[in-house]
């Protein structure tokens, strides 16, 4: 149920009250000065998800912010089972190829970690993307296994094919890669 004072206002304003000029300087050295970054930390994020609670509605309303950090928080309010695999390709599909940045890469493991990995389709997604040429989809693939591990009853054998698949090929991934494969496991 949506409550009443969780508007779409109130939770930009309440992120822009947190802005923080030293998260910003370090997203600047990234990207460039840029206006749709408040600097905020996954600390802060996670604070106003549980104070936020699962709420797709305002979820779809923060997707459409010009805030990064408003994105973010989205993932982390909505309700997994509305991302079904064709979903989660198109989300990922957007996803720039400089995925390594820091804020990329914190976009990319909350969506692995509230999003793919509570998706009904979470195996078949990790599946397809751990065999993908594209390097940002083994990353997201990897990343969700490693979300998948730590939050989900799996039985241990759906691991194993895993372990084949990164000792083939952790010696050719690129370096972000490499760290997501020994990550998640």
């Amino acid at each position: 149920e949506r409550h009443p004072e969780l508007t779409y206002q109130k939770v930009i304003q309440e992120l822009e009250s947190q802005k923080n000029e030293k998260g910003l300087k370090h997203y600047e050295k990234i990207f460039g000065k840029n206006e749709n970054y408040l600097g905020l930390g996954l600390t802060i994020l996670r604070k106003h998800a549980k104070k936020i609670k699962m709420n797709p509605i305002l979820a779809k309303e923060l997707m459409t912010s010009k805030y990064f950090e408003a994105k973010m928080l989205s993932m982390m309010i909505d309700d997994p089972n509305e991302y079904d695999k064709k979903r989660i390709e198109l989300l990922v599909k957007e996803l720039p190829k400089n995925y390594s940045s820091s804020p990329l890469s914190y976009y990319i493991m909350v969506l692995t970690e509230f999003i793919i990995s509570k998706s009904p389709d979470v195996k078949q997604v990790i599946e397809k993307f751990a065999k993908s040429k594209n390097s940002t989809n083994r990353f997201v693939a990897y990343s969700t296994l490693a979300s998948l591990g730590k939050i989900k009853e799996v039985n241990d054998d759906y691991f194993f094919p895993f372990l084949s698949a990164i000792e083939s090929s952790i010696l050719n991934e690129d370096n972000n890669v490499k760290d997501v494969m020994n990550n998640s496991m």
